[in-house]
């Protein structure tokens, strides 16, 4: 008895234990088909495919790179090339390592290693079978790649872009931890080629780090920015020297002391002199007023020269006046002559102010064009020392564990075989998909299986069945 039943209605509630064995029974054939099939594809899959082999290498980021002594004179090492943080260095030099120039360079070095097989003709049957079956399967997957070309859904590449493609797709690059450590390594099935491609990129990427890092024409540069310093600063020192030669300033110190001393003692006899002038014009005064005096207040200017003869105190009073008169005269020439001497004195220190203040101004030049120079000629000395380093290639970059060919492949857990693991694996895809399979047969399958179905499914007393024959 056959009749179509809805589809979602399959178990009423979880289904037990033994509804689920007994779905796993109807469908064994199918479920131990499908089994078979994908255990026996991935274990074909895991013995054809060659081992992997995975080669490291590491490389040392030192921060500063220092002077090594070129010669036996040479004074204690300096840090001449420093970079700015550990993580900007890194990442740096990792895009360096992941550039496509430095793939390119590896690729064009290596291509006929990277071309070639590499692996020995097989000897043994097993080994000849292997390779009948692994070039059935290249070719099975050159001609899915040939439709998808003729198809356009993907572009066909050169030879030289498949290796690209290849050593970019195996070559792995990461900074260990917070270390300042970064680690290449590269997975083929040739264990030497391994090797040979980690080294190789190693060797090329030190060159290509001396190259990005080095300055173009530096040296050349701070060798003219020297020579004009240079220049320079022997020009200010020729002009200090005519400008020193020009004012006669040997020491402007010394000369401005011997003008304040100079200037000091004028004043000094100038006072003497206006106190000595006051008093003789005091006694010239006194003078007068006596011989006014005894002439009844007539100026001695309109005195008679009858009273001159006549009168002998009016006459030696007027000769000491004529004396005092005289001195007075001789200390005023003498006051303005002090004058004129402190006003020269005056003249030529306002003369050394303003040339002390030129000649600062010079000597602020020659200092400032004497350190530009020391500053070229010791980034001069720096480059050159930079260069010759570069030369020697020594930089901050340190190859502290070159690759070396694994005799081991690569294995996810370290206790277990890859091939082992990988037939665990196909053995347990298998088993969910032969589960899979037999259940999702029985949820599609509408037919009636037992009287049971019926009435559940109808709610109706199944009387009779009759078996399919």
């Amino acid at each position: 008895m056959e009749s179509t039943k809805h589809p979602g209605a399959r178990w009423d509630g979880i289904p037990s234990l033994r509804d689920l064995l007994a779905v796993v029974f109807k469908h064994k054939l199918g479920s131990a088909i499908l089994f078979l099939i994908i255990v026996s594809v991935v274990t074909t899959i895991t013995y054809v495919r060659p081992f992997m082999y995975r080669a490291s290498s590491k490389i040392l980021i030192k921060f500063e790179r220092d002077e090594v002594p070129l010669s036996r004179t040479s004074q204690v090492s300096r840090p001449i090339l420093t970079m700015r943080s550990a993580e900007e260095d890194i990442r740096t030099e990792m895009e360096i390592l992941s550039s496509k120039h430095l793939i390119e360079a590896v690729v064009n070095r290596l291509a006929s290693d990277l071309s070639g097989s590499g692996h020995p003709e097989p000897t043994t049957f097993w080994a000849r079978t292997r390779s009948q079956i692994a070039k059935i399967m290249g070719t099975a997957f050159q001609g899915i790649l040939q439709v998808g070309y003729r198809l356009g859904l993907m572009r066909e590449l050169t030879p030289t872009e498949s290796l690209l493609r290849s050593v970019q797709q195996n070559l792995e690059i990461e900074a260990i931890g917070d270390s300042n450590v970064i680690r290449i390594s590269y997975s083929s099935s040739r264990p030497d080629l391994c090797a040979k491609v980690v080294n190789t990129m190693t060797e090329l990427y030190l060159e290509q780090h001396l190259n990005v890092h080095k300055t173009p024409r530096a040296q050349e540069f701070f060798t003219e920015q020297k020579t004009l310093w240079e220049e320079r600063l022997g020009a200010q020192e020729k002009e200090i020297l005519e400008f020193r030669e020009k004012w006669s300033l040997s020491s402007i110190e010394l000369e401005r002391g011997t003008l304040l001393e100079s200037i000091s003692t004028a004043m000094m006899e100038n006072d003497r002199l206006q106190a000595e002038i006051e008093d003789a014009e005091e006694r010239r005064d006194s003078l007068k007023k006596q011989m006014t005096e005894r002439t009844n207040y007539i100026e001695p200017d309109k005195v008679s020269p009858a009273l001159l003869a006549v009168d002998t105190v009016y006459r030696n009073l007027d000769n000491e006046r004529l004396m005092t008169e005289s001195t007075l005269q001789g200390l005023v020439a003498k006051s303005q002559l002090y004058e004129k001497q402190l006003q020269s004195y005056r003249n030529r220190l306002d003369v050394l102010d303003q040339n002390e203040i030129q000649l600062k101004g010079m000597d602020r030049e020659l200092a400032i064009f004497e350190d530009n120079y020391k500053t070229y000629c010791g980034k001069l000395e720096e480059t050159r020392i930079s260069e010759a380093l570069d030369l020697e290639r020594i930089s901050n970059v340190t190859v502290i564990e070159p690759a070396i060919v694994p005799f081991e492949p690569i294995r996810i857990i370290p206790f277990l075989p890859t091939r082992v693991l990988h037939i665990l694996a196909g053995v347990i895809v298998g088993l969910l998909s032969a589960l899979g399979y037999a259940f999702l047969t029985e949820q599609m399958n509408h037919t009636f299986s037992s009287r049971e179905d019926v009435d559940r499914m109808l709610n109706i007393r199944c009387l009779v069945s009759i078996p399919k024959e």
